[in-house]
């Protein structure tokens, strides 16, 4: 199975080739270091931990600080590492480059300042834009609300469905409501009324809007004031743009290769705290795939000049505190099912990589549930645009890709073709019109695929432990396998042997008993009823492919049903094709979803809980992108 064969790497050199030794296996990224702290070495007294330098720490992490600070004030990204530097010894920085730092940092923050003040100022004056828009077409001027001695007045939000409720809560209190647009109004009433109006106001859910109050004249004018002012700013905006560009540009190599320079370091004193030492020598392990042990030698005699010992140790013979990572090698088709795979977990690294598998399951199902020939095309033609259109998502669009073809194929079984099953014969059956058949084949398939999990445990315990007890008489081992058998044979020779089939789960339930009597007697008695239980829920979860592929047809014949009661009226054949054309969009999408759903369901709770575990962890190889060294 298509899971990377691991090797522990043991390294020891001399000090003086640390730093050089950690840059150089950083930058092939074919390493993932062990905590040197677990190894037996260190836990015998034979290394100790190695110091990291505080003051060479703080400074570091001062000028990457500096530095991502300086990025944002110039609206740029940091650049991704792509090389080693030459050297990762010495000052991080000379005089004549801290003072260029500094002179940079100043006008960046200048830069940063001055265009946070201009967005707050354009974000509060589109707010007063806003409110006086809300005036506009009343012949009002805005100065003249602010200087009323004898009336309060209150302008906002009132909700539609309140405004019976103000219009009586108002009844004893002189007031005039003048309603400006939609749900927009002024309440005008005397000061005096004031608390009493505001409490009602309250009440019915009403939202103040404060006008603004540097503006005077009519609405209109004051509205193309705070238009020309927007316009001001958005010119300010773009002219310090156009200087930030132009600043950044001329000192992007400095800033760019410093960071480089940064990145390192920071990524050389964190990994330090990794490695072991004694007087002259460090030490080093670290997990290395099979296809890169060539590699890492490599780097190694590089970064070292030869003058390095080293030992390959194979995963199943590695001290049992380092726990091997996984490293998943699908090929490109399979690589999009693999995603689903780790939903469930990550396979550990000795563990079977059930990608191939649900890679045929996971169609298989779609299909199943959603058989239609242009129903499937249409899924085909959108993925295979979103793989052009969205990179990004192109692993999602691949599943898709194959779902699709899986339903085109089961549209032709099915003789379904947008919907309709009249155009074509049906090659097996058609579920709409032969349901029995349809139960049963999804009970047939569910079968064939838990006999396939068991078989799939049978081989990942033999793997794991050999023939031992798990492999015989484990719940999922030999013993429950026969157990699952025996409970499908009773369904065939129940017609010949009556009862006495009911005997043939008997021996295989001693088996599960046997295994578990010595840990948990209570739970050897009462294991073999939970795999009883189990064995039935898992068959009647399959039960749902026939039962969607049903549901597939019925909702089409419901929509089906409309398009002929539009046909019937005013709306003629042009209202019974749009309908038909609806309910195939709705289908697409919303089935599509659901099936795509419980196809996956189906996948991790049905057929990978009979033989996956998914507890590894997955191989995060020394970096200089890394974030965080594990």
């Amino acid at each position: 199975m298509p899971v990377a064969k691991m090797y522990l790497l043991n390294c020891i050199t001399h000090k003086n080739y640390a730093r050089k030794l950690l840059a150089r296996l950083s930058s092939i990224e074919a390493i993932e270091l062990c905590d040197i702290r677990k190894t037996p070495l260190y836990k015998k007294g034979y290394l100790l931990s190695m110091t990291v330098n505080e003051k060479e720490e703080e400074e570091v992490a001062s000028i990457k600080s500096r530095l991502l600070r300086i990025f944002e004030n110039l609206d740029a990204q940091p650049p991704p590492i792509k090389e080693t530097p030459q050297s990762v010894e010495g000052d991080i920085l000379s005089p004549e480059e801290l003072k260029k730092l500094t002179e940079i940092e100043k006008e960046a923050e200048r830069f940063g300042t001055t265009r946070d003040v201009l967005l707050r100022s354009r974000e509060r004056i589109k707010t007063y834009l806003s409110k006086v828009q809300n005036l506009l077409g009343i012949d009002i001027r805005i100065e003249d609300l602010r200087s009323l001695k004898y009336l309060y007045y209150s302008f906002g939000v009132v909700p539609q469905a309140q405004m019976p409720r103000l219009v009586r809560s108002l009844e004893n209190v002189p007031h005039v409501i003048v309603p400006v647009r939609e749900e927009h109004l002024f309440i005008f009433g005397l000061k005096k009324d004031k608390d009493k109006i505001e409490e009602i106001l309250k009440s019915v859910f009403f939202e103040r809007l404060e006008l603004p109050t540097r503006y005077r004249g009519e609405p209109e004018n004051a509205a193309k004031l705070i238009e020309l002012e927007i316009k001001r700013l958005d010119l300010a905006l773009e002219n310090l743009k156009i200087r930030v560009k132009r600043f950044f540009f001329e000192r992007e190599a400095f800033l760019k290769e410093l960071w480089q320079r940064v990145m390192w370091r920071d990524l050389s004193i964190r990994v330090r705290k990794f490695c072991g030492r004694t007087n002259y020598f460090i030490a080093l392990s670290g997990w290395v795939p099979e296809s890169k042990r060539k590699i890492v030698e490599q780097a190694i005699d590089e970064a070292c000049e030869g003058k390095a010992l080293y030992e390959w140790i194979e995963a199943k013979h590695a001290p049992k505190e380092l726990i091997p990572p996984t490293l998943m090698t699908n090929n490109p088709i399979l690589k999009p099912f693999e995603a689903l795979v780790k939903l469930y977990g990550i396979p550990n690294h000795d563990d079977i990589d059930p990608t191939p598998l649900i890679a045929i399951s996971y169609p298989l199902f779609f299909g199943f549930m959603f058989g239609d020939i242009g129903q499937g095309a249409v899924l085909y033609l959108l993925s295979r645009l979103g793989e052009l259109k969205i990179p990004s998502l192109k692993g999602i669009f691949s599943l898709i890709k194959w779902c699709s073809l899986s339903s085109i194929l089961f549209g032709f079984l099915y003789g379904h073709i947008f919907g309709f099953g009249d155009i074509l014969k049906p090659i097996i059956f058609s579920p709409m019109h032969d349901i029995h058949t349809a139960i049963w084949s999804s009970i047939a398939m569910g079968v064939l695929f838990l006999i396939v999990g068991y078989a799939m445990s049978l081989l990942s315990h033999y793997r794991a432990h050999g023939l031992g007890r798990e492999f015989i008489f484990g719940k999922h081992g030999l013993a429950g396998f026969l157990f699952f058998l025996s409970l499908i044979s009773i369904f065939f020779l129940w017609k010949k042997a009556g009862a006495i089939s009911l005997l043939l789960p008997i021996p295989p339930a001693l088996m599960i008993y046997i295994g578990l009597r010595d840990k948990n007697p209570i739970e050897g008695i009462f294991s073999p009823l939970i795999s009883l239980i189990e064995s039935f829920s898992n068959i009647v979860s399959f039960i749902r492919l026939g039962a969607f592929a049903l549901n597939h047809s019925l909702l089409f014949m419901a929509f089906f049903t409309l398009g002929e009661m539009l046909e019937g009226s005013f709306m003629g054949s042009f209202g019974s094709l749009t309908m038909v054309i609806l309910g195939n969009v709705v289908i697409i999408l919303l089935e599509g979803l659901i099936v795509g759903i419980q196809a996956l369901r189906l996948n991790l709770y049905e057929f990978f809980s009979k033989f996956y575990k998914g507890e590894g962890r997955p191989f995060k190889p020394l970096s200089p992108r890394t974030k965080e060294t594990e």
